[in-house]
């Protein structure tokens, strides 16, 4: 009769015909290196980029810079107020030390900074926008409540389920267009380091 084996006594067997890729595991350690240098850049400012990247081997440079890259890239989104612009600045200042191609990386800022900047009006202007052609509505729903309850309360658009609807919609259309041009940009960036 045979032996019965325990879950442990199974799973080392299988662990032991799993084979490593120590290259790929040396080179997954090195580009997580590089995301925690970049995010240490974006979020510490004492933090001394430049001498972890004059500190580099060379033979790990290319993939320190992907995990840098990654981290610089996906730091570059749609704005929610004008400290992101200082925050694109910062993202900027890294790529002109992990580049040379100082030209290209000055006008794909200058574009992202502002569309950033537009983006912050754009999306002011619409809330604007919106509430002047929603109030009508609000008005009518304001005077509904009246009758039912014999008092006159005014309605906040912010406060209104329809009128956010309405807005998330048009505010939506907005970000599509932003988040394409910023696409556009990151993809540039990528292709110049």
């Amino acid at each position: 009769m045979g032996t019965i084996k325990s879950a442990l006594e199974l799973a080392m067997e299988r662990a032991s015909n799993v084979k490593v890729d120590k290259k790929e595991l040396h080179r997954k350690a090195i580009e997580q290196k590089g995301k925690e240098a970049a995010s240490s850049f974006l979020n510490k400012p004492k933090y001394k980029f430049d001498e972890w990247l004059n500190n580099l081997d060379n033979n790990d440079r290319e993939e320190s810079f992907k995990g840098v890259l990654w981290v610089f890239i996906k730091n570059i989104t749609l704005p929610s107020s004008t400290a992101d612009v200082d925050r694109l600045l910062k993202i900027k200042e890294g790529f002109l030390l992990i580049s040379d191609k100082t030209e290209e990386i000055e006008t794909l800022f200058t574009q992202l900074i502002t569309a950033y900047q537009q983006f912050i009006d754009n999306s002011k202007n619409l809330l604007e926008q919106s509430k002047n052609e929603f109030a009508p509505r609000l008005q009518q729903k304001a005077m509904q409540i009246a009758q039912q309850t014999g008092q006159m309360v005014p309605i906040e658009p912010e406060t209104d389920r329809d009128f956010i609807e309405y807005h998330k919609r048009q505010q939506d259309q907005v970000d599509d267009h932003y988040k394409a041009f910023i696409k556009q940009i990151t993809d540039q960036l990528t292709t110049i380091i």
